[in-house]
């Protein structure tokens, strides 16, 4: 009898013993994915380890195997990585990153080969995959021939329609080919670069032709990563294009578990070289990485934030990279302020294109100082839709998606209400009637008054998408208006419906949230409008100054693209000042050295790391006790380097009938906290953590 030590996808460290059958006992190592029975249900898990013998008695038997291929060692490296850095269990992290138990779907393309049959297939399959009961209802094809076709490597299993690789040269001009020249003379190793060149300079040209190099010359692989699905779906019908379907697998949470399986199940068996897809795609369990992209690597959307683990996207793939002996690409017009200190300090090498692959005019800039209260849009904002609609031109309109936070402003001076000891802005708490800083708990009374210039403080008041489609639809009756946000973008393929229309001209005005702001190539739009730019600017968050700038280069680069010169128009009913002189310049590179000096002073990272502690109960006494008793716990214990600020309510407190409390602590080395926090987690659970 042999028997095997099995990781369940539960929020558990432990590992449970199954007995291999006999008809599997040739086939089931560490591993391998199984479907066994857990707490009466079935489910899929990991195998760890393989053993002749055990003291536990009643042992269940494994039910079969769930995927064809085996997870890599090196697979299994990362996911004890991301749990023990991310301050998980092992079985969340499986939770997270296998497919659902889900029958295979059987759909199959056309590949190669020649004969009557397979053109039939061949033309069905540019249209659809089809399933082996569709291909027999085409006249003169039966089961026999399926099988013969499938047998020969002439169709094969898809979900995708037939996409044939085109093999086409990508062309560099000279700053491309010596930023690709670096990154190749490293393949084989691992070291981090820092691709970084303004929007349109043509930075994916760049990761394409090293992709190319990786299949063409090596037996390796390529995992690139996106931060959004609708980016990941347009990059991924790029990839197609230049490579086919053959080698290609796509990787996100919008496919069908159906769908989801087919890839997985394919990569395991190493019959997908190239891996597209967003955050979740790192785990997808690659054999051989020889190359590691993360495409917009500043974007917030590659950390994991709403459940355990908390892991950020980015990170967890310069650690497989690293694992794999391979070369890491972090690809930016906007790089994160952690990305170019690391540049700066020699951890990454930076790669500079500083010119545009097609050169067009700077953007033209424009702040609206706005004062009449919400409901109403400025007359510039109004003439220049207006204008845009009668010159065949398309617009974005975009709001920060936080735009729901209260924030408050001086009615006299502009300035923003903000903690002083952490540079971020009060927020009012209406149960409590008291302004709090959501980082170091200053408290202010509610009938505060400016601490600049004794003005009466007044709400800002702040705009919605759906409140801007309704106001922008009953003054522009005839234009085609698109709304993407994550409300509208929650059924699956209606991002990629809404970005298709708008780079097709069929849509004048698009409006949304940080969506909007990706790298697509759009090349009718003209403008993009700015609402509430100060409440991006002051939410109470110390990064809200490095998003407010990436939004802006990365929406500015959306504008006037090809040779076309376009416009800004940034409406705001606060003080920028301070930000000015990089706005109208979009001077990204002289903020974040700005940036970075204000960072240092305020001990913020990247100078030190952050980790929040939360705790969330529907009685907000016990979410209080246990906050309070969590974070007596931590301050007894912690190091006197590190500096652990007192609980606060998150910014919202209250979600789904849960009250919700957190704590920052701020530390220099990660094995300061890393046994206080495995300590605690040993007797109780009522916490997350979350490692920034």
């Amino acid at each position: 009898m042999k028997y095997c030590k099995v990781l369940i996808p539960v929020n558990l460290d432990k590992n449970f013993i199954y007995t291999i059958p006999e008809d599997l006992q040739n086939a089931v190592e560490r591993g391998s994915i199984v479907t066994v029975h857990f707490r009466g249900r079935q489910t899929y898990g990991l195998v760890m380890e393989t053993m002749d013998n055990t003291d536990i008695r009643n042992v269940k038997p494994i039910e079969s195997i769930h995927l064809s291929g085996t997870c890599p060692e090196k697979y299994i490296e990362l996911i004890e990585w991301i749990a023990r850095y991310y301050l998980s269990t092992m079985g969340s992290v499986l939770r997270n990153i296998l497919p659902s138990l889900t029958k295979n779907i059987k759909r199959y393309a056309y590949r190669s080969g020649e004969n009557p049959a397979l053109e039939i297939i061949k033309e069905e399959t540019m249209k659809k995959p089809l399933s082996r009961t569709a291909m027999t209802a085409i006249k003169g094809i039966n089961a026999g021939t399926i099988d013969r076709l499938i047998e020969e490597g002439s169709i094969e299993e898809s979900v995708f329609a037939y996409n044939p690789p085109r093999q086409f040269d990508v062309q560099l001009n000279s700053e491309q080919e010596e930023a690709y020249n670096a990154v190749l003379s490293s393949l084989g190793t691992h070291r981090s670069f820092l691709l970084y060149g303004p929007p349109s300079s043509g930075k994916s040209e760049v990761f394409i032709k090293l992709m190319q190099s990786v299949i063409d010359n090596t037996d390796k692989n390529v995992l690139l990563l996106l931060p959004e699905i609708g980016l990941a779906g347009i990059v991924y019908k790029r990839i197609l294009r230049q490579f086919g379907q053959s080698d290609t697998a796509l990787i996100h949470s919008e496919l069908s578990d159906g769908e989801r399986y087919h890839f997985i199940n394919e990569i395991s068996k190493g019959s997908k070289r190239i891996v597209v897809g967003t955050r979740s795609a790192v785990f997808a369990p690659l054999s051989n990485i020889g190359l590691v992209i993360i495409d917009e690597e500043q974007d917030l959307s590659f950390k994991q934030t709403d459940s355990a683990p908390n892991y950020n996207g980015r990170d967890s793939a310069i650690y497989a990279a690293r694992i794999h002996s391979a070369p890491a690409l972090l690809v930016s017009a906007t790089p994160s302020i952690e990305s170019w200190y690391n540049a700066r300090n020699d951890k990454y090498t930076l790669l500079e294109l500083k010119h545009k692959f097609i050169e067009s005019p700077k953007p033209d800039i424009s702040i609206i100082r706005k004062d009449i209260m919400p409901g109403h849009l400025s007359v510039q904002v109004t003439d220049k839709i207006a204008d845009n609609l009668r010159n065949k031109k398309q617009t974005i309109i975009f709001l920060n998606r936080r735009g729901y936070m209260n924030l408050y402003i001086c009615s006299q001076c502009g300035e923003y209400y903000k903690c002083p000891d952490c540079s971020v802005s009060l927020s009012y708490h209406r149960d409590k009637h008291q302004f709090i800083c959501h980082y170091c708990g200053r408290t202010e009374d509610a009938d505060a008054k400016c601490p600049h210039c004794g003005g009466a403080l007044r709400t800002t008041g702040v705009w919605g998408t759906q409140k801007i489609e309704e106001l922008i639809g009953k003054m522009y009756r005839q234009a085609h208006i698109e709304r993407l946000d994550l409300d509208a973008a929650a059924g699956k393929g209606k991002r990629m419906e809404v970005i298709q229309s708008m780079i097709d001209g069929r849509t004048d005005i698009l409006i949304g949230t940080q969506i909007v702001s990706k790298g697509y190539d759009i090349p009718g739009v003209h403008t993009v409008i700015m609402f509430n730019a100060d409440s991006t600017v002051n939410m109470p968050d110390f990064r809200s100054e490095e998003y407010f700038m990436q939004l802006l280069v990365q929406t500015a680069g959306r504008a006037g693209r090809r040779q076309h010169k376009g416009e800004i128009l940034i409406e705001t009913m606060g003080n920028l000042e301070h930000l000015e002189k990089y706005i109208y310049d979009l001077d990204y590179r002289g903020f974040l050295d700005r940036e970075l000096e204000r960072r240092k002073s305020a001990g913020f990272p990247p100078f030190r790391r952050m980790l929040r502690v939360m705790v969330k109960d529907r009685s907000k006494d016990k979410a209080l006790k246990a906050i309070g008793e969590i974070h007596e716990h931590f301050q007894r214990l912690s190091a006197d380097s590190t500096d652990i600020f007192p609980p606060v309510p998150m910014i919202v407190e209250k979600v789904a009938g849960k009250y919700r409390y957190h704590f920052f602590v701020f530390y220099e080395n990660f094995s300061s906290v890393y046994p206080i926090v495995r300590a605690l987690q040993k007797i109780r659970r009522d916490f997350t953590v979350d490692n920034w």
